[in-house]
């Protein structure tokens, strides 16, 4: 059995802010943010139900499902990932998605969506993704988004 303190270096927290990120299977981008919690983050009062304030959803695009109303996208997300070194070129810190019935990688730039899709002609069905600096000094050439 594994100890809870061998996991690490997640890759959806925020480095400057310790927000976390997640990509939900209703299609909805979380982001849960302790510094909004309003009740006992700790001590024998606190529970999981004090806290719920800290979780904002935030709506992603594509369609829903004929049947379904609400929020929620036909999409779920199979990977996301923060950013933090600019290599996208949308800056620091920023969220990016893999969903698993799109042909892009979706980045949240500053409550916006950038959507990116790969020009190829077979079809791009992306499952995970990661930067590379190679350059700093090298502007785009020197940086690339990685996707399986």
């Amino acid at each position: 059995m594994l100890h809870r303190d061998e996991g690490f270096l997640p890759h959806d927290i925020d480095r400057i802010t310790g927000v976390i990120w997640k990509g939900l299977n209703s299609g909805h981008h979380a982001e849960f943010d302790r510094r909004k919690c309003k009740g006992p983050l700790n001590g024998p009062t606190a529970t999981e139900q004090d806290c719920l304030e800290d979780w904002t959803l935030h709506q992603t695009p594509g369609p829903n499902f004929k049947t379904v109303e609400g929020s929620s996208t036909a999409d779920s997300f199979c990977l996301n990932w923060i950013d933090c070194f600019n290599t996208g070129g949308y800056g620091n810190n920023v969220h990016m998605f893999v969903r698993t019935r799109a042909d892009a990688l979706y980045a949240f730039v500053e409550g916006k969506w950038v959507m990116m899709r790969v020009p190829y002609s077979m079809g791009f069905h992306p499952r995970g993704m990661d930067g590379r600096i190679d350059n700093p000094n090298g502007g785009w050439k020197g940086r690339g988004l990685w996707s399986t």
